[in-house]
């Protein structure tokens, strides 16, 4: 037994009796420093298939501190080959980190395409975070994306496209979002729209 697998049993175990009352409550466990490191160790060393489901363990346990996403953030190229194994988890909380983790990485065509993919993560969440973050990386058909985007069951996401319409410099796209978007019925979403309505022609 690994002391990865032996450490997030006892989380396992702790947390059906811990105090579940403050959000980021995963982390008051107590040997949660030593079941970090190991899971940190583990993201560094070789893939290991009976690994993931404590991975998946430590980075939804993780999603308030954020501790594992900075971790693989930071540690770009040593941890790459878990994130496509990861982001297949049944776990929202987990998908959404890796996307972010992925914000800031190089252009290699694997994160490219784990973000293309998230855009159709049944998670609203998850899938938002998979659109932030391509958006942050660039994407050559942004009017494409856009546009796609404005059917999204998200108002956050709908918003988005927005921001990508006038990103893009387009008039005759940003008029085609808008026009899409229509009366929406979400009030964030139609404040985006009366702002850009309002914006000078580019």
């Amino acid at each position: 037994m690994t002391a990865l697998h032996e450490l997030a049993e006892s989380w396992r175990q702790w947390s059906r009796d811990a105090d579940k009352e403050e959000a980021g409550w995963q982390t008051d466990f107590p040997e949660w420093s030593r079941l970090l490191a190991a899971a940190q160790r583990a993201m560094v060393g070789p893939f290991d298939e009976t690994a993931l489901p404590d991975l998946e363990l430590v980075w939804e346990a993780s999603e308030e501190s954020e501790e594992m996403l900075e971790f693989s953030a930071n540690e770009r190229g040593t941890t790459d080959h878990w994130l496509p194994r990861l982001v297949l988890s049944s776990r929202p909380a987990v998908r959404w980190q890796v996307y972010e983790s992925l914000r800031q990485a190089d252009k290699a065509q694997w994160a490219h395409t784990i973000l293309r993919d998230g855009l159709r993560d049944a998670d609203n969440y998850a899938r938002r975070r998979a659109v932030i973050a391509l958006e942050a990386r660039g994407v050559e058909d942004i009017g494409e994306l856009s546009l796609r985007l404005t059917s999204d069951p998200d108002p956050y996401v709908r918003r988005i496209a927005v921001a990508m319409a006038i990103k893009s410099k387009s008039p005759e796209l940003l008029r085609t979002v808008l026009s899409q978007l229509g009366d929406d019925p979400e009030e964030l979403v139609r404040t985006a729209i009366a702002e850009a309505s309002r914006l000078p022609a580019q």
